[in-house]
């Protein structure tokens, strides 16, 4: 585009996407004021009454492993405690039906299965029973082993459905030292794992595990070779999990493997992740082990694969706030892919926001933050993703209304909000805030989600990290000084959040109670850590702690964050009882959870956030058991999109907040649920198969 036009083109796209804004403002356009919520709660006052005193019978309830009784009092909750507490792994979670007939198939995978079970924990058991392993290895080993049992348990459950009688867990002191036999047992036939390659695999030559007669050494080679037996035993039991999924001819099995996947595939990223900190302090890694780190630190894969697709091969559909949606591109080595790109097309891609042809690209790929990672670092990036596997995908077109779809108009927004340069560290600050500044800016693209966006979709650089709402989720503040977000949480706490989403917070910490985690996340936060943050090493996901806890204030942005209001006292009935109908089973009747998963909801931050969008997305989507969003392989909340209509979700909602929330206006708009609930409707209905599994990178 000729020069002399790009501030008309600018012009004239601002006041286009002025005009088309105007008129379809919606959840991630405003806030829902005191206003709306007191509209809501008028509508709902003539009916909250009747539902409330009607709900035990107009709703079926049970609460699983309990005859509580969805209209008793806090108090006589108290009193039936004893007799109420359910354990974490209930039978409902993996039997889902009658036992029915078993096939071949069926009973060959119970096999496997449970050898594959009992090797895990006997490999884990003979690590902890060494007692020199560092610590790290060992709290890994530990949870291989907790983990493993309770699987092994579950699956016992349902072997008992079909009368086959499996062993016990060998007991640590028959433990004898791996072989990796029996590994093999679950992801291939036996007898062939020996013989098994693949491109890309983590195996190092069996030539680097040799070790001397010093101590040291030789605990480095039996952890060494620990976790390299993790990565390959995980890597062959995914594939053994995808392959079967949804063909075993048995609902329970099924169950089996989607309660299982999410574990499997947590040690293979937990394996991983040791791995990378010893190549790292050995000075080991290559150039493609690198590029995958680097991969994992730009959460390149979350955007580039569909939800039953192949990694990296695209085809993700991308909601704007001005309606239509971006189609992610194949990424893959291969012609519809990335394939024929240079290092330099590939620079510029990254660094420049430009296409091999010369156009720009779309800033919903985020090389506005991209482009300050360093030139080593995208290359080596480029390095891997050319060593994966290959797909010959062709994710469709972008479907975006005027003038949005106009990409011509790209070159003005270029030049307007978009300034290609790399990271410039702060002499001033220790190497560590740079670090985590060179990450959180970067690859990381944390504000592509959390910095508020003007009306042409460029992050505002006044309000850099002070929280967005982004697909009907809120994104908290990452400043710290604004009262929400991280402020509720130490560094410690906040590296143990981002690695695994769930942590304590101050004001939890505080208390000596033995409830569950104050704080779990859920939504694309919760795929972040899956698919990104779990992947980094403790001493990277640090750094970004430290540089977010020690970034330079910004002023709160005048809300009232003091104003106090009652629920209306039908609403606030109407709350209780589907609380006590709903969710104290599992969250318990102060609302402390139980540990080690199930959050509770006391000095649980998201009660206190201004908007109530992740409350709300909490209640309607629930926390699915699906491997990229799972905070637990055991735990899952479930949705109430279809069971609870709008003024009972946001009298539960403004319940939780009213009674859990500190500084905030209790008060949740029904008409705020039903914009998030078309939201969530129209997600889901674009998903080819809900039940379908993504990938995993192997």
């Amino acid at each position: 585009m000729n020069a002399s036009y790009r501030p008309l083109a600018l012009i004239a796209a601002t006041i286009a996407v002025a005009i088309y804004a105007a008129i379809s403002a919606g959840p991630d356009g405003k806030t829902t004021t005191s206003e709306s919520a007191d509209e809501s709660q008028k509508a709902a006052a003539a009916q909250g009454d009747n539902r409330a005193n009607s709900q035990a019978s107009s709703q079926p309830w049970q609460a699983s492993g309990s005859n509580a009784n969805p209209a008793r009092s806090p108090i006589a909750a108290d009193q039936a405690q004893a007799n109420d507490s359910t354990s974490l792994f209930h039978d409902y979670q993996v039997l889902k039906g009658p036992p029915g007939q078993l096939s071949q198939r069926g009973r060959d995978l119970i096999d496997r299965a449970a050898a594959y079970h009992r090797e895990q924990v006997r490999h884990a058991e003979q690590i902890l029973a060494t007692g020199t392993s560092p610590a790290a290895i060992n709290d890994f080993a530990e949870r291989v082993a907790t983990d493993h049992r309770s699987a092994y348990d579950k699956l016992e459950l349902l072997s008992k459905l079909h009368e086959i009688k499996l062993p016990e867990v060998t007991a640590k002191d028959e433990i004898k030292a791996p072989t990796g036999g029996s590994n093999a047992s679950f992801g291939e036939d036996p007898g062939h794992h020996n013989h098994h390659s693949r491109k890309g695999s983590d195996q190092q030559p069996s030539g680097q595990e040799d070790s001397t007669d010093s101590g040291s050494t030789a605990v480095q080679a039996t952890t060494s070779r620990f976790i390299e037996e993790q990565i390959a035993a995980h890597r062959r039991a995914l594939t053994r999990l995808e392959h079967l999924a949804g063909r075993t001819g048995s609902l329970n099995l099924d169950s089996y493997i989607k309660a299982t996947r999410p574990v499997v595939e947590a040690h293979l990223t937990i394996a991983r992740r040791i791995k990378a900190e010893a190549q790292a302090a050995d000075g080991k890694q290559t150039l493609v082990e690198r590029g995958r780190y680097l991969a994992h630190v730009g959460d390149c894969k979350a955007c580039h694969t569909r939800k039953d697709g192949q990694p990296y091969a695209g085809g993700r559909r991308i909601e704007t706030p001005y309606g239509g949606y971006f189609v992610s591109p194949n990424i893959t080595p291969s012609p519809q892919g990335i394939g024929g790109f240079s290092d330099e097309e590939f620079l510029d891609a990254m660094h420049r926001g430009e296409r091999p042809d010369g156009q720009p690209y779309y800033p919903a790929f985020p090389y506005p933050s991209y482009t300050k990672a360093s030139e080593e670092d995208v290359l080596a990036i480029k390095a891997y993703l050319d060593t994966i596997q290959p797909s010959s995908n062709e994710p469709g077109a972008h479907e975006l209304p005027w003038p949005i779809g106009i990409r011509e108009t790209l070159y003005a927004w270029q030049e307007a909000f978009f300034d290609a340069a790399r990271f410039e560290p702060d002499p001033s600050q220790p190497d560590t805030w740079n670090r985590g500044a060179y990450l959180v800016e970067g690859l990381g693209h944390c504000g592509a989600c959390h910095s508020p966006r003007n009306l042409l979709g460029a992050e505002d650089d006044s309000r850099t990290l002070t929280g967005a709402t982004r697909e009907g989720w809120y994104a908290p503040s990452l400043t710290p000084g604004l009262g929400e977000g991280i402020d509720h949480y130490s560094v410690e706490q906040l590296v143990e959040l981002l690695q695994t989403g769930m942590a304590e917070t101050k004001e939890s910490d505080a208390e000596s109670d033995e409830g569950g985690p104050a704080s779990t996340l859920l939504g694309p936060m919760a795929e972040v850590v899956h698919s990104s943050l779990s992947h980094l090493t403790r001493e990277d996901v640090k750094a970004m702690a430290i540089y977010l806890k020690h970034r330079a204030p910004v002023e709160a942005r005048g809300e009232d964050r003091d104003q106090k209001h009652r629920l209306a006292p039908d609403m606030a009935k109407l709350g209780e009882s589907i609380y006590w109908g709903h969710c104290a089973a599992c969250h318990r009747n102060h609302g402390q959870g139980q540990p080690p998963y199930i959050p509770s909801l006391r000095h649980n931050p998201v009660l206190n956030e201004a908007k109530a969008n992740n409350l709300v997305m909490s209640i309607l989507t629930g926390s699915p058991g699906e491997a990229s969003q799972a905070l637990s392989p055991y735990v899952s909340m479930p949705s109430y999109l279809h069971s609870l209509d709008d003024i009972e979700i946001s009298a539960v909602a403004g319940y939780l907040r009213a009674r859990w929330g500190d500084e905030v206006d209790p008060r949740v708009a029904a008409s705020l649920v039903a914009q998030l609930r078309n939201q969530v409707r129209s997600a889901s209905s674009e998903d080819a198969d809900p039940t379908a599994f993504q990938q995993v990178d192997r």
